[in-house]
């Protein structure tokens, strides 16, 4: 939580931070951008936290040292990322199956360089999955590392990458990774997956995919078009589209929010009572979409993620804020078990 407690609550409590422009829930980790900087508190077992104290966690945020001129940050299951203003991507924290792209497996308490800026290309985005990680470069191109069992790094094979490599995919223009799985969402507004489709997250049926296919949205087999933005959760996906939510997935927890079916969707279906979002982020089993003025939620509620008040799942989208929250940022997450807001 970062409120200095190990005590775990049911409604929003405030972090002692502020002037934050980014925000990423890790699997038990948290970090927060402000000033070019880099914040982190939670669990610290593999280094996650950037500051080289491992195993030793932080219960408020600690200055992650050495990282200056940051514009984005990504939290994995127990790793870190960060990118730069001249488009180099930092890594720490765990990497047993490559996830911090240093040709290594040896975890890292304090960054390490994965990617280098350069003339003519540099990163320009950048996501974290459970085990492996996700770059984009300025011209469109994406770049895959760390585990690969499930094919989630969609280079065509089932092997761990230690270094950044190319996915067969152009024209990109942000990705996110989930657990065993990716999305990607294109400059023409369409998204594409890759990698386990055991509970419909690549948005069309079949079995997992190895290269990145296309979602599909309700009603045959039509294309996902017209989306402006995507989130990977653990086991679903979120979609933003002309300030509607869309949802495909796992749903066992109510997270797709399509009318409290329960029922894994393999292709995109809106999301009921949503209309002018602006954002939204996906976390392990739960959602978030905003629109500035209000924050909803719904999905998973175990550990009192929803910030409710309950430990009740929700299975359609609840206004937790409004109508005048001013969110500015989400903090979801592959395997997040917890909820960050900056306001």
């Amino acid at each position: 939580m970062g409120d200095g407690t190990n005590t775990d609550r049911l409604i929003p409590t405030t972090v002692n931070i502020s002037g934050v422009t980014a925000l990423a829930a890790g699997g038990e980790h948290s970090l927060a951008l402000k000033d070019g900087k880099v914040y982190a508190w939670g669990r610290n077992d593999q280094g996650q936290l950037g500051d080289g104290s491992a195993p030793v966690g932080h219960s408020a945020p600690a200055l992650v040292p050495g990282l200056d001129g940051m514009t984005q940050i990504a939290a994995g299951a127990s790793h870190s990322l960060a990118l730069d203003d001249t488009g180099n991507v930092w890594a720490w924290g765990m990497n047993a199956a490559g996830q911090l792209g240093d040709n290594s497996t040896d975890k890292r308490s304090a960054p390490v360089q994965v990617i280098t800026g350069g003339v003519t290309e540099w990163v320009a985005a950048i996501s974290a999955g459970a085990y492996h990680s996700l770059a984009v470069k300025n011209v469109g191109t994406v770049w895959a590392w760390g585990s690969n069992y499930h094919g989630q790094l969609g280079e065509g094979t089932r092997t761990d990458r230690l270094i950044p490599t190319a996915v067969n995919i152009s024209g990109v223009a942000a990705v996110s990774g989930g657990e065993k799985h990716s999305i990607a969402l294109k400059t023409d507004g369409t998204v594409w997956a890759w990698g386990s489709n055991g509970k419909g997250q690549l948005g069309r049926n079949g079995n997992e995919s190895l290269k990145p296919v296309q979602v599909q949205q309700t009603g045959g087999s039509k294309p996902l078009t017209g989306v402006t933005a995507i989130s990977a959760g653990a086991l679903h996906n979120l979609a933003l589209k002309s300030g509607t939510v869309w949802s495909w997935g796992y749903d066992q927890s109510g997270q797709l929010g399509d009318n409290a079916t329960k029922l894994d969707q393999t292709r995109a279906v809106p999301v009921s009572r949503l209309t002018g979002i602006v954002s939204v982020a996906a976390g392990g089993y739960h959602s978030l979409a905003t629109t500035g003025s209000e924050l909803w939620v719904w999905g998973g509620n175990w550990l009192g993620q929803l910030g409710d008040g309950t430990t009740n799942q929700q299975s359609r989208p609840t206004k937790l804020l409004g109508p005048a929250a001013n969110v500015t940022a989400l903090g979801g997450g592959v395997w997040a078990k917890h909820t960050l807001i900056a306001q």
